[in-house]
């Protein structure tokens, strides 16, 4: 009987830590940067930039997207998306280097107004 209890406590208990963790990562908040900010030493770090979407090549597996501020980056997607070139973005994700070019990982990416 207690073996009983002792399961039901720690899987309760395990719940809502997983719950907690999941609301804490949605009010995670990353500092806007510049995409000239966005150089080697900020690589593997999260980074957020806002800009507006210039190209936009959807392939198979892959979205390449170039978004613009003065200066522009392309940011890399994995999954399918609809953004379409003129909308202003906001990006989430990781600043990489790709063949002496930084580039962004999408995390998350959302269309503002």
């Amino acid at each position: 009987m207690n073996e009983k209890i002792l399961l039901l406590v720690t899987f309760l208990l395990s719940l809502v830590g997983l719950l907690g963790l999941f609301f804490l990562s949605e009010r995670l908040e990353y500092d806007e940067q510049t995409i000239e900010k966005i150089n080697a030493e900020r690589m593997q770090e999260m980074v957020k930039i806002k800009g507006e979407v210039v190209r936009v090549t959807a392939l198979e597996n892959v979205t390449f997207i170039s978004v613009q501020q003065p200066s522009s980056i392309d940011v890399i997607v994995f999954e399918n998306i609809s953004v379409f070139e003129g909308e202003q973005v906001e990006v989430i994700g990781k600043g990489e280097e790709y063949k002496g070019e930084m580039e962004i990982i999408a995390h998350r990416i959302r269309v503002i107004q």
